[in-house]
């Protein structure tokens, strides 16, 4: 029975494997006879944060030589963020749209008002994507914009449950004159152009200045609490406007850095697929 079920499994990621070659064999054909116009192609995927509020002291902030104990406080913040690709020779990374998690997912959140510069939000009940949310994105002005002319946009997504068209999303759409088409199921990275070469780009970029932020709060004793023996030992929430300027920052910094030869990471993207 073991030995059947392995065999099965087996099976079924073959077939998809076969079935996502074929599909983008058929999209790489058409490229090659001008068919789809690579201009008009965009890719939207998606990637997690959790955000860790640690007290970083297991890290040696201070240059210690040694480390003789161990006062590392979970707790994280959990955001999502969606990053769109755009087309062509001038193929950029766009303004990020972040979903931050909240109980009953109305928007705003008080206190964090939507005009940080380079970068939108929107909330769900997870911080993972809705159809609700996708709906709110595409009507999103400072994000989702129609192609000069009469041209239709052509965007790429993976099939995830939260991308299924609804009525509200199809409204949305063609007011941007633009049409989604999904990715094969199981696509892996080498089909997504977003996914791990430019997702990766921003990670790294985030955690670097969230790693230098950590370093500059426990410098100034910036802990949750009073700071003594009995408080939580996890370092202040710098909240979510904090976290906002941080992902359009990270955003401008992977457009500005170049990928090899004046090439931007966001067209080695869409190239490499």
């Amino acid at each position: 029975m073991l030995v059947e079920t392995e065999w099965k499994g087996q099976c079924d990621v073959l077939r998809d494997f076969v079935f996502a070659k074929a599909s983008m064999s058929i999209l790489a054909r058409g490229f090659r006879q001008g068919v789809p116009d690579e201009n008009l192609m965009e890719n939207l995927d998606e990637t997690h944060f959790c955000v860790n509020m640690d007290n970083g002291r297991t890290l040696s902030f201070r240059g210690d030589e040694q480390i003789s104990y161990a006062d590392v406080v979970s707790g994280s913040i959990c955001i999502r963020m969606v990053v769109k690709v755009t087309r062509g020779p001038a193929a950029r990374i766009c303004r990020p749209f972040m979903i931050f998690k909240k109980h009953d997912s109305t928007y705003a959140i008080r206190a964090v008002t939507d005009t940080v510069p380079g970068v939108c939000y929107m909330t769900t009940t997870s911080s993972f994507m809705t159809t609700k949310c996708l709906a709110e994105y595409y009507r999103e002005r400072r994000v989702s914009v129609a192609a000069p002319g009469e041209r239709r946009l052509v965007q790429w997504i993976d099939n995830y449950p939260g991308h299924n068209i609804t009525p509200e999303i199809s409204a949305a759409l063609e007011r941007i004159n633009t049409e989604i088409r999904y990715l094969p199921s199981n696509s892996t990275h080498l089909t997504r152009p977003a996914d791990s070469f430019i997702i990766s780009k921003i990670k790294d970029t985030w955690i670097r200045r969230w790693e230098l932020k950590k370093a500059e709060m426990i410098a100034q004793g910036l802990w949750q609490g009073d700071g003594r023996s009995g408080s939580s030992g996890m370092l202040k929430n710098p909240q979510n406007p904090y976290f906002l300027a941080l992902a359009a920052e990270s955003i401008a910094e992977v457009n500005a850095a170049p990928y090899r030869d004046g090439i931007s990471y966001a067209r080695k993207a869409m190239i490499r697929t």
